[in-house]
């Protein structure tokens, strides 16, 4: 009876039973097929991988490993042993990193069909950062890739490379975190003008990362499909034991709104500008010939009239200074009383007041 039980036991489709043991565990395990294809997955491994079973079916395995780890992991895979066991970093759907201890062992499929493999392993949490970034930070590398809202990126120091950035990073600026790995941070397709920019900007970051400042600058950082988003870069330098550099975070804060208030200000400032040239010119066309009162009439000073007539012609406080041997300060104070007299405070609104009020300035 214990015999006919057992041959009745080999001559069931593994597959099913596989499946059955994948539906009992709360660990990480994958069914895969002789091409690494994904044929079963457990609840644990999909939640990891952000990916539903549907999703996971049909998909080679290395499409779910770092880049960095495929061709490890698929060495590892087709040895000869028939068990295989190491670490593995995953990436979900999502971005997010896991590292994972497992075994691999194979099986064979009834009726000739070939083999496949069984990978089963736990999660260790999130990647581990490069050597050293942790005890360098104390930790705050970790915290930071893990719940920072903007984005970060982790640089290691040595090779100046993005080791890892956190999801806002991601989805901030559009590159997937592959594209992002293992590249310098302002490493991307520019016009000559940014990539001047960009190494002028590395160069003072590495000169300060050198003195062990903080570094921070404003810098235009590309999106994927193309532009820029300004943001304010704030670069944190940590350093092992020996004192050498081992890593530096990288915290970009998007200033999108700050950039169009300021470009905002700058257009207002031009019409200002423009407004009070037209002034200027209305004035300085009617200034001798205008019906109201003169200004030596309402009691300026002949060297206010003189700075007034200048004023007209668009002449700033220092050209007028250099014009009448007098320093630029003085030129303001006199400024300064003639707004006080027109019941002003500003160039424009004094021309504005000669205008409308018909003063001649004489």
């Amino acid at each position: 009876m214990l015999e006919s039980g057992a041959m009745r036991l080999a001559l069931a489709d593994v597959h099913s039973i596989l499946s059955a043991l994948i539906e009992a565990t709360d660990d990480f395990t994958l069914v895969l097929d002789g091409e690494f294809r994904i044929l079963r997955s457990s609840r644990k491994a999909e939640t990891l991988l952000g990916r539903s079973a549907a999703g996971l079916e049909g998909r080679p395995v290395e499409e779910c490993i770092v880049p960095e780890g495929r061709e490890g992991f698929l060495r590892l895979a087709r040895s000869m042993k028939r068990t295989r066991a190491g670490k593995v970093t995953f990436l979900s759907k999502q971005g997010e990193r896991q590292q994972v201890c497992f075994n691999l062992a194979a099986f064979r499929l009834r009726s000739g069909a070939g083999r496949g493999f069984v990978l089963a392993g736990r999660s260790l949490g999130e990647e581990a950062l490069p050597r050293g970034c942790v005890d360098a930070s104390n930790g705050l590398a970790r915290r930071m890739l893990s719940g920072f809202a903007d984005p970060v990126f982790l640089i290691d120091g040595r090779s100046r490379k993005v080791g890892d950035c956190n999801r806002a990073a991601v989805e901030t600026f559009g590159f997937p975190r592959e594209e992002v790995l293992g590249r310098r941070l302002l490493d991307r397709g520019m016009d000559e003008e940014h990539r001047r920019e960009a190494r002028r900007i590395a160069a003072e970051a590495w000169r300060t990362y050198g003195t062990a400042g903080v570094y921070q600058a404003r810098i235009n950082y590309p999106v994927r499909g193309g532009g820029f988003l300004p943001c304010d870069l704030t670069g944190l330098p940590f350093f092992g034991p020996d004192g050498s550099l081992e890593s530096i975070i990288v915290i970009l804060v998007e200033r999108t709104a700050e950039a169009t208030r300021d470009a905002e200000l700058t257009r207002l400032a031009e019409e200002v500008k423009s407004f009070a040239c037209k002034l200027s010119t209305m004035a300085g066309n009617r200034c001798t010939h205008l019906p109201g009162p003169s200004l030596s009439d309402m009691g300026f000073t002949p060297r206010q009239v003189e700075i007034l007539g200048l004023s007209t012609s668009g002449a700033s406080a220092k050209e007028m200074g250099f014009q009448l041997g007098i320093a630029e300060s003085t030129v303001k104070n006199h400024l300064s009383a003639i707004y006080r007299k027109l019941g002003v405070t500003s160039r424009v609104g004094c021309l504005s007041a000669i205008v409308s009020r018909h003063i001649r300035i004489e």
